[in-house]
């Protein structure tokens, strides 16, 4: 079978998996016309809740959404100070510290996966720090038992996480709040949508408060982030299945990781506890761009994974991430024809001393 990329068949860098039951539950929404409101958004809130053996959750419109409101939540001063990685795959978490009136500090990432690492975190931290924004990027968890230490608030960004664990627990249940995505190209999709959770019933409530300005008549500060209830209906649908979507994105990954082993090339495995949002190419500087033609000139659909949110300069290890690291697509709707695709055509167009680990 030929996947052109420049045809029909052409494998997008990624996809939702829906079939017949979220088309059900959507026309079943659309049929009852509770497209806004509705008995499944607060279905959702609680499962999701109940997932992450939590209170309900507070669903929003968008994972920026859950990430702005998640940081008013936490009662940020004005002008208060937010450190985050200096590099990422989406400017949201560097925007909604802007959106919450307050700084951006941003800080290096570590030596073993893309998320902040916890040295350069310290070294950032003043008298106006008011929380640390960490992203598991790629489904790997961040080291949450380094970034707890310092006693700040955490917000745990799984927008690309969801089902990971890390310290016996869920990603999402460790900081002082969380955030999640369900956009279509994140690990469950809900049409568009995204959730803050937290143990803190005053975090919840607050966030709660600040979601929605309809019905309320004061002098408060409000947002419009609320979910529609045609979202949580196909939310629920994805949430039943995510054992199945993680353990597909567990299996993609494993079988790219058979053929890189099968040619003798290095592949050292996830970070424990990781969910395969994307498999990651870790290359030694000199074969970066060739391999990259490589992987292209085969129509593998592959990508540089990151961009800075701030001027590099300083960031030693979040340099060499920026520079030297590869991704393919490992999302559950890939065939078993397409991943067997670029399964093979990965194994073809890597070299020996192209790689220095696969993650």
């Amino acid at each position: 079978m030929v996947f052109a990329t420049n045809g029909p068949d052409m494998i997008p860098q990624a996809r939702p998996l829906l079939g017949e039951a979220e088309e059900q539950a959507a026309m079943r929404v659309m049929q009852t016309g509770t497209l806004a409101v509705g008995p499944e958004l607060d279905e959702f809130e609680s499962r999701l809740g109940q997932f992450l053996e939590q209170p309900p959750v507070v669903t929003t419109s968008s994972g920026f959404a859950a990430l702005h409101l998640g940081l008013l939540a936490l009662g940020l001063k004005a002008g208060a100070e937010v450190i985050l990685p200096c590099l990422s795959s989406c400017a949201a978490i560097r925007d909604a510290v802007a959106a919450a009136g307050a700084v951006p500090v941003f800080a290096d990432l570590a030596r073993d996966t893309p998320n902040l690492d916890p040295a350069s975190v310290e070294r950032c931290l003043t008298s106006r720090t008011g929380a640390i924004l960490c992203p598991h990027h790629l489904g790997c968890p961040a080291d949450l038992k380094g970034l707890l230490q310092f006693g700040v608030p955490v917000l745990e960004d799984c927008a690309q996480a969801l089902g990971a664990t890390t310290l016996g627990q869920r990603v999402g249940t460790l900081g002082k709040v969380a955030v999640f995505s369900f956009y279509p190209t994140k690990v469950m999709a809900a049409v568009d949508g995204g959730a803050v959770a937290s143990s803190d019933p005053s975090v919840l409530a607050a966030a709660r408060n600040k979601r929605y300005y309809g019905g309320i008549n004061d002098d408060q500060y409000r947002l419009n982030y609320k979910m529609a209830n045609l979202n949580a209906a196909v939310g629920l649908v994805q949430l039943a299945r995510l054992p199945e979507l993680l353990e597909r994105r567990r299996a993609i990954g494993e079988r790219y990781r058979q053929a890189l082993q099968q040619r003798g090339l290095p592949q050292t495995g996830l970070v424990q506890g990781s969910v395969v949002f994307r498999f990651g190419l870790r290359t030694r500087p000199e074969a970066t761009q060739p391999l990259l033609d490589r992987l292209l000139q085969a129509e593998v659909p592959c990508r540089r994974e990151w961009y800075f949110l701030c001027r590099p300069d300083g960031f030693a290890r979040a340099q060499q991430w920026h520079d030297h690291f590869l991704t393919v697509p490992s999302y559950p709707a890939l065939s078993d024809e397409q991943v067997e695709w670029i399964a093979e055509r990965l194994a073809t167009a890597i070299r020996p001393g192209d790689l220095l680990e696969s993650i």
